[in-house]
């Protein structure tokens, strides 16, 4: 009879974490909102060159090289911004 809870608990769980993997899928961004000027949920290059860094990094953040980004491909770009963390001193 305790595998009934555990299982139920398991199933809510995992339920809670679909839910959150697929509200984050579908955040909006306010800056690839504002690029992506056709709203087709990709940016073109055309789109992109409106950011000199993210034009700059295009060709190497089109991993599928289908000639546009999509979310996932702009978030990477996103991370490369993000400034290294110092070394604490000892």
């Amino acid at each position: 009879m305790a595998k009934r809870p555990f299982a139920a608990t398991l199933g809510a769980g995992l339920l809670a974490f679909a839910l959150a993997i697929a509200r984050a899928d579908t955040e909006e961004d306010p800056l690839f909102d504002r690029l992506d000027a056709d709203m087709d949920g990709f940016l073109s290059r055309t789109e992109a060159a409106r950011d000199k860094e993210l034009a700059q990094r295009f060709e190497r953040l089109d991993l599928n090289r289908d000639g546009r980004l999509d979310k996932l491909e702009f978030e990477a770009q996103k991370e490369e911004r993000k400034p290294a963390p110092q070394p604490t001193p000892d």
